[in-house]
């Protein structure tokens, strides 16, 4: 294992023991969805029309997870992010709140990913 994947699993043990440990009231996945949908827009990743369609790049999103995180850290996670990679993201960033039973490591990563910190996005 490369010293960047120990480093990202390290941080994200402390990612998880801050959502442990903090007081935070967790508003609900129909909120974890907007916020989703709030950081993507502000990063120029969505892009919503008038009549509520958005044009997202599920696959140019896998890509830049892939890129921030590295395959190495990711296959330790979860082996399946490299199966349907787009499609998997997606679901996770759009139906969370209609499948509540995503992979919760998936979430802390695209969250870190998406506000580069776990208590900027809870606390935002």
């Amino acid at each position: 294992m490369t010293n960047n994947t120990v480093t990202t699993l390290l941080t994200l043990a402390n990612d998880i023991n801050w959502l442990i440990h903090c007081n935070f009231a967790f508003q609900g996945l129909a909120w974890l969805r907007a916020q989703y949908q709030r950081y993507l827009v502000d990063k120029g990743l969505l892009k919503i029309s008038l009549g509520g369609k958005f044009n997202f790049d599920e696959y140019g999103f896998a890509q830049l997870i892939f890129e921030f995180y590295g395959q190495e850290s990711l296959d330790v996670l979860n082996p399946k992010l490299a199966q349907n990679q787009g499609k998997y993201f997606s679901h996770c960033l759009f139906g969370c709140d209609l499948n509540p039973a995503i992979d919760r490591i998936t979430h802390i990563l695209m969250i870190k990913f998406l506000a580069d910190s776990i208590e900027e996005f809870f606390q935002s």
